[in-house]
């Protein structure tokens, strides 16, 4: 770009020439990248590494050449570009910001889920053990009740039957089993 000056250079690419445009990159890519890079490393650090900070790079001369028309012939164009430049880095940075925000809003919901399945859980075998522990307890005729009711799914008819019992002498031994059960499970719920 020595040759010719930087006011030449900007009418070519106006003009329709943009590969010309390449010796605008080239002579301030410098200025560019001391902006960005500086930026990059005190936000981005090494996680992010300089390939994301090229790439911000390459957008700002992009920006550039797009708002070409919109520069003043006459005015200093590195402070131009580095406008443009500060400008995308702080686009860059609002996105990281808002996708932070995202991410901690997701992670903590994602805890919050996780929490109450596990709270969901633990309280499920809890109860779990709790009843188990209790059935053990019933006597014969009340766990022989339950089993044929609720695992074999037998009517109070069909279970009076299997027992030599009533239909309703079955369902008063079902209704007083399922209150014991209830008050010896709440019982161990409660010692837990």
């Amino acid at each position: 770009m020595a040759e010719e000056s930087l006011e030449e250079v900007i009418e070519r690419v106006l003009g329709g020439e943009h590969e010309a445009f390449a010796g605008i990159v080239r002579h301030y890519q410098r200025e560019v990248w001391r902006v960005v890079a500086g930026t990059w490393k005190l936000w981005a650090g090494v996680s992010q590494g300089m390939s994301g900070a090229e790439d911000l790079v390459q957008q700002v001369f992009v920006d550039a050449f797009l708002h070409l028309d919109q520069y003043q012939p006459g005015t200093d164009f590195t402070a131009w570009i580095k406008t443009i430049a500060r400008n995308r880095v702080r686009q860059q940075l609002r996105a990281w910001t808002r996708e932070n925000r995202r991410l901690a809003l997701y992670r903590q919901h994602l805890l919050d889920h996780l929490s109450d399945d596990t709270v969901a859980a633990r309280r499920e075998e809890a109860y779990r053990e709790a009843l188990t522990d209790c059935c053990r307890k019933l006597a014969p005729q009340a766990a022989a009740a339950l089993d044929l009711r609720y695992r074999h799914a037998l009517t109070l008819e069909e279970i009076a039957v299997r027992l030599g019992s009533t239909a309703e002498a079955v369902r008063k031994v079902l209704h007083r089993t399922q209150l014991l059960l209830k008050d010896c499970i709440e019982t161990r719920l409660a010692q837990t």
